[in-house]
């Protein structure tokens, strides 16, 4: 059955990675219903992370080759704006896992970041290319994904929301937010990389994260495509009651 749980969370992180709904938050609340036989959930949730990331490497592999030759100041923005995830990830990873990898937390950011979701698409959109973006609204988005280390946020969600707060458009809010996860997914996957060889786990332990691993690889491949051409029709508003009814949900079955 571990292959089969593995397989059902390599394909809620490859939908949810993107999905605005929380990949971190779904996990979390799977773990209490799914347990796999890994050393550490983290790690496990970790190595599904690199699965979604090597998709968004593919996906927007042209993308950040043409931006190298063309506009190589544009890739230093996307690594400015991994900074402030990477500095509160690195000082405060211990508290986070211990203190904040909760359902109740989990419940009150689906909530918290809908609501966020209806201001936001309010807003009036002025910019509509990633070519646009300076330094400052990197750093501003990038603050915005180290709030996204708390479970339940929505890394995509959160800095979809501050793109367009700054004015983008919601289909390159989206194309801003999968690049700027780059940086800090490649940097927090080869970390936990090696903490995963140093952990020795043992060989049906690896095979059911290579398995997850590779599940939320197709799936997120095939999600980025249909996410993208969903948001030039479709507003963040059908994330954001999802959110309010998976919180209420959540809510119920802990009090219950």
């Amino acid at each position: 059955m571990d292959f089969l749980y593995a397989s059902i969370l390599g394909i809620v992180q490859g939908i949810t990675e993107f999905f605005p709904v929380s990949s971190s938050g779904h996990l979390l609340l799977l773990h209490q219903w799914l347990p796999v036989s890994a050393n550490s959930e983290l790690a496990f949730d970790v190595a599904l992370h690199l699965g979604t990331f090597f998709a968004m490497v593919i996906f927007f592999g042209k993308d950040i080759i043409h931006y190298f030759r063309t506009i190589p100041k544009l890739l230093g923005y996307f690594i400015l704006g991994s900074i402030p995830a990477g500095l509160v990830g690195f000082l405060f990873e211990d508290s986070i896992e211990q203190v904040l990898r909760s359902p109740w937390v989990v419940v009150v950011m689906l909530i918290a970041v809908a609501g966020i979701f209806f201001v936001v698409e309010r807003l009036p959109k002025l910019h509509g290319t990633v070519t646009q973006l300076t330094w400052w609204q990197a750093m501003l988005i990038g603050s915005a994904q180290a709030v996204a280390l708390i479970p339940g946020t929505s890394r995509s969600g959160i800095t979809m929301s501050a793109a367009m707060a700054l004015g983008y458009e919601r289909v390159t809010a989206a194309r801003l937010s999968f690049l700027l996860a780059l940086p800090i997914t490649a940097g927090a996957g080869a970390q936990q990389t090696v903490r995963l060889a140093q952990a020795h786990l043992t060989n049906h332990e690896l095979l059911i994260i290579m398995v997850g691993t590779t599940v939320s690889f197709v799936v997120g491949l095939v999600v980025i495509r249909y996410l993208l051409k969903f948001f030039q029709r479709w507003s963040l508003r059908p994330f954001a009651w999802y959110r309010i009814a998976l919180g209420v949900v959540v809510a119920g079955l802990l009090l219950v």
